[in-house]
């Protein structure tokens, strides 16, 4: 039987609304970087991405607007740190953007980030269907926070 959340959304014609009612809609937690930026103005983030739907979903861009430049990398060398394309990710799997491996590579921050702040960032995703975009908050932890 339908939740009531799910038969308002349903009764409102609010699709992504009924998707999340549902659990087909990609999905973004846990979403983190640490302090300090570096002195040459970057950062890494990372976060856990699920796609419990029924159809592959790739990753193909991501932005971040307290950032002048966001990209995903697998490098940890940030100088000219090549940049990753595409994240393909299987229906009903997880990927996890993690310290040592794929992560947010992010450039010059426009303000002076503090520990506690949630950044405004967004996904690009492709699907069969097309692409759509999915919001999320990047969380800035200080140096000693628990990852």
């Amino acid at each position: 039987m339908a939740s009531t959340a799910c038969r308002f959304a349903a009764a409102a014609l609010v699709v992504p609304a009924l998707a999340a009612c549902h659990g087909s809609a990609p999905q973004v937690a846990d979403a983190w970087l640490n302090l300090p930026v570096s002195d040459a103005g970057y950062a890494q983030g990372y976060f856990s991405f699920r796609n419990p739907g029924d159809r592959a979903v790739s990753i193909v861009g991501v932005s971040c607007y307290s950032f002048l430049t966001t990209y995903l990398s697998n490098s940890d060398t940030p100088i000219d740190a090549p940049s990753v394309s595409e994240v393909p990710v299987a229906p009903h799997a997880s990927v996890r953007l993690a310290p040592g491996g794929l992560h947010l590579q992010l450039y010059q921050p426009n303000h002076t980030l503090t520990a506690g702040e949630r950044l405004p960032c967004s996904l690009t995703l492709r699907d069969a269907q097309g692409s759509q975009s999915l919001d999320f908050k990047l969380e800035v932890r200080a140096p000693s926070a628990p990852k």
